[in-house]
């Protein structure tokens, strides 16, 4: 799974650790981000990247690599995930949330190597969706020390 799921809660957990209410402008971000999301996940041209993409032993024990078959896929389904994650970035930057956007940014450029790693043949799919996972552990103990760092400074 990408990264970018984990990140999906920045917006709201690092505002609510800020004091700030839940706004109708956030929540329809966020609404249209896990509805792009969907689209992705749903677009026949992604699929082939959908099946090769879990936390399953078989999925993480997966030691072939992208075909050029594949490779179709792989650009349909990063592309459309980073067109839905600009929205998100921008409305982070917008309402002064730089510590969320940064973490989202910095999670698409760990997410973007990995991709591309997999695109180019370096690295099979098993070690692909292992490398997601410590991105994901890594990103989730980033938002973990940010959230902390806020309430401390408050």
């Amino acid at each position: 799974m990408k990264l970018i799921t984990i990140l999906m809660v920045v917006a709201a957990a690092l505002a609510g650790c800020a004091g700030t209410s839940v706004s109708n402008e956030r929540e329809a971000v966020m609404v249209a981000y896990r509805e792009c999301r969907q689209s992705v996940q749903d677009d026949p041209a992604a699929a082939p990247y959908y099946v090769k993409v879990g936390t399953g032993f078989a999925h993480l024990s997966d030691t072939s690599r992208a075909t050029e078959a594949e490779k179709p896929a792989i650009r349909s389904a990063v592309d459309g995930l980073n067109r839905c994650e600009e929205p998100l970035v921008k409305y982070m930057q917008g309402s002064g949330n730089w510590a969320g956007a940064a973490l989202l940014q910095k999670g698409q450029i760990r997410s973007m190597h990995n991709d591309m790693r997999l695109y180019l043949g370096e690295i099979t799919w098993g070690e692909y969706n292992r490398a997601n996972q410590q991105a994901n552990a890594t990103t989730s103990a980033e938002i973990h020390s940010t959230k902390e760092g806020i309430k401390k400074g408050q």
